[in-house]
């Protein structure tokens, strides 16, 4: 999977991007007031040049720090 694809995905689910110097993060927004997210639930992708494709390994570990049950969920599969 593409990082930009993963990035999409996450945003639709309540996600927020917050750029850095050397990541991408996303933490998770606040339903009940969109200005706060949780700093707790969060992942992080490289601010690679190249659209590199993000492994199944590594995609597993991130549903499950999220909190997602499956990758199925986790993708909106």
């Amino acid at each position: 999977m593409k990082k930009r694809e993963l990035r999409k995905i996450l945003k639709k689910k309540g996600f927020v991007e917050v750029v850095a110097k050397d990541h991408i993060y996303l933490y998770l927004r606040d339903p009940n007031d969109l200005e706060r997210y949780y700093s707790h639930i969060r992942t992080k992708v490289s601010h690679s040049g190249r659209e590199k494709d993000i492994s199944d390994d590594l995609l597993a570990k991130m549903y499950k720090q999220l909190g997602f049950g499956s990758k199925k969920e986790f993708l909106g599969i």
